[in-house]
């Protein structure tokens, strides 16, 4: 049976420990097509359960919703599976397959978790830099300092692989942007841009990159007409330049503010501000007042 409602972070991780492949036939699984199947249907009565526990050795405590009877499966797998209920000896050779990765599960658990945990450290980190408290240079050189080899998870941010049906290219400009500032007000985290989107006339698709996120806060984003297609470390797409990213990204959280100061990052013209974020909670709007560049922080 299909699982419907589970953390993300969980998917993802039962997902990743079988190296992003269907348990059932092998082959590769995109993330927007991924099935969490129970290998022991979580219908299973009390009574055939305990049974089932008897007779393939599995621990007292096993559970129908535990991460050793939820694998990875293609939607077809899957179907095909639920038409025919696995024998023992099925179950067996599956359980034994599948318990094998369990380790592999934990350790992706935990990746999200200390993610997680990290989150409000670099948020205060953030707000230090938008203050003037902090430059974005020393950011760097303090990541750089403190970073060795087996680290580089640590300040590689979160690709999230966004799409949604859309035929004009005015509506998808507008949409890209409305998603990338929803994401921005809503988690206040360092988020760019991981490459430019993808406009092929009858779909849109986006990359975004962001920084010590707990994908888990996603679940109860409103994203209607966009579909979460992937989730992937950064560095594992495109290799080891996390500091800089990140520089860039935090720079983007105050540039109407040096705009302000410093002229139009487009034309030197004149920036005018409008609202206050820190005394209002609202937006606050950085407008040129030459080319019309606008943009704006919360």
């Amino acid at each position: 049976m299909v699982i419907t409602c589970m953390l993300i972070s969980t998917r993802v991780s039962i997902w990743r420990a079988n190296n992003q492949l269907c348990l059932y036939c092998g082959d590769p699984i995109k993330y927007r097509d991924l099935e969490i199947d129970h290998l022991i249907p979580d219908s299973t009565s009390e009574i055939e359960l305990a049974r089932l526990i008897g007779v393939l050795g599995l621990p007292k405590e096993f559970s129908l919703n535990g991460a050793i009877n939820l694998v990875p499966s293609h939607h077809d797998c899957n179907r095909k599976k639920r038409a025919t209920q696995f024998n023992e000896a099925t179950l067996r050779y599956y359980l034994g397959i599948w318990g094998e990765k369990q380790v592999k599960i934990i350790e992706e658990k935990s990746k999200f978790e200390r993610s997680a945990e990290r989150d409000d450290i670099l948020a205060k980190l953030t707000r230090q830099v938008e203050a003037g408290a902090i430059s974005r240079e020393e950011v760097e050189g303090l990541l750089k300092s403190i970073r060795t080899p087996d680290e580089r998870t640590a300040l590689s941010p979160l690709v999230l692989s966004f799409s949604r049906l859309c035929n004009d290219l005015k509506v998808a400009e507008m949409a890209q942007s409305e998603l990338i500032d929803k994401l921005r007000i809503t988690f206040q985290r360092p988020l760019i841009l991981a490459e430019p989107y993808t406009f092929t006339g009858e779909s849109l698709s986006v990359r975004l990159a962001i920084w010590n996120f707990d994908i888990d806060r996603l679940d109860p984003v409103d994203l209607s007409d966009w579909e979460l297609l992937d989730v992937e470390p950064a560095y594992k797409l495109y290799g080891d330049n996390s500091a800089e990213a990140l520089g860039d990204a935090i720079n983007d959280t105050y540039n109407i503010f040096y705009a302000e100061k410093y002229g139009c990052p487009k034309c030197g013209g004149k920036v005018v501000m409008s609202g206050s974020a820190s005394e209002s909670g609202e937006f606050a709007i950085g407008a040129c007042q030459q080319c019309g560049w606008e943009d704006y922080d919360s």
